[in-house]
């Protein structure tokens, strides 16, 4: 026969187990939702690295234009043979500026009063 003691201790049992469960609901939805979130965010990281993975390729496409077209310009310039050098062209050759004599700077004059002649006075 089943006393009126274990009928109380199941009763409080079940309220325990109740109360338990109803704690694991509130856990599980909260859970729930930070997934939610999470998967949200983790879908827009995901378009950011897509974003960066296209830029990437296009910096790269760029870069290896950039040095094709060098290569390019090399091998034109490598091809094409350089002109003699002409007299009287406007540019000095290395030998003719290393064998210019080097002239100091001249002193300005002064006119006495501690400033310089052909100087407006403001004063």
């Amino acid at each position: 026969m089943v006393t009126l003691d274990q009928i109380r201790s199941l009763e409080a049992k079940v309220q325990r187990a109740v109360a338990y469960i109803a704690d694991l609901k509130e856990e599980n939805a909260l859970l729930q939702k930070n997934l939610e979130k999470y998967r949200m965010r983790i879908d827009e990281l995901e378009v950011l690295i897509n974003r960066y993975k296209d830029d990437q390729n296009e910096i790269e496409q760029g870069v290896l234009n950039a040095l094709s077209h060098l290569d390019r310009l090399e091998d034109d310039i490598s091809r094409t043979p350089a002109p003699p050098a002409a007299s009287g062209s406007g540019i000095p050759e290395v030998e003719d500026i290393e064998a210019r004599p080097v002239r100091p700077l001249e002193e300005p004059a002064s006119d006495g009063k501690g400033g310089i002649e052909n100087e407006l006075d403001i004063f």
